[in-house]
């Protein structure tokens, strides 16, 4: 998704969340600086065009990840956690740095290819940030993204893999541990604010699927 098709969706999540646009820039501007000043896409060149699952933390996801096949793995946010019990370190982690267990950092030591996104909330995670020279790390920010970070849309870790993958082209899309109904929250009104930002990733991916379906066809997303 371009930037120009994206902002005015960000501006509407801004304004149903009670974001703040400029702590988001706060915070991209900051991930700017800890990676390189160009990023480097033939990294991504092995995953071209290719079949993706993207792998959610739904509440059961331990029996959801039976049905991951053997093709490419785009694991989203804390999923990273019972992923790596199963199947170690994933293709692509997508994070924003919370609930993994500090496992966004031993990902990118052993070779995963790991998109950071930087947003208002997560300023202090991304602060404290260090990336070694030869990680293979993406910046992404959900603002206007400084010149060496990408935004190709999405709103939470979830979408924003989805979004990726369509970035890179795959045809078809699979879905595992996505659930729009449950959540693991431990409070009531965690529990809200995580179905609200569910409901919006239901209607993005929806969105997308719509669009992507002049090239790939009507079933080019499917959730398991």
């Amino acid at each position: 998704m371009e930037f120009t098709d994206w902002y005015p969706i960000y501006r509407e999540i801004v304004k149903k969340f009670g974001f703040s646009e400029s702590d988001d820039m706060v915070s991209c501007r900051i991930l700017s600086s800890k990676i390189p000043s160009e990023p480097d896409l033939s990294v991504l060149d092995e995953f071209r065009g290719k079949p993706v699952m993207v792998i959610g933390n739904s509440p059961d996801v331990d029996e959801k990840l039976d049905l991951v096949e053997d093709t490419i793995h785009i694991v989203a946010g804390s999923a990273i956690v019972p992923y790596f019990r199963r199947f170690g370190y994933p293709d692509i982690l997508v994070t924003d740095l919370d609930g993994d267990g500090g496992l966004s950092l031993t990902s990118m030591e052993n070779s995963s290819v790991v998109f950071i996104h930087a947003h208002g909330d997560n300023i202090d995670a991304i602060s404290s940030l260090k990336i070694k020279r030869g990680y293979r790390v993406f910046g992404t920010c959900q603002c206007k993204p400084e010149k060496n970070l990408l935004n190709f849309g999405g709103f939470t870790d979830g979408d924003r893999a989805v979004f990726l993958a369509d970035f890179l082209g795959s045809s078809r899309i699979t879905l595992v541990g996505f659930d729009w109904a449950n959540v693991m929250e431990d409070s009531e009104s965690l529990a809200r604010i995580k179905m609200r930002k569910l409901g919006v990733a239901r209607h993005l991916i929806t969105d997308l699927r719509r669009r992507r379906s002049r090239l790939y066809g009507e079933n080019n997303i499917i959730i398991l």
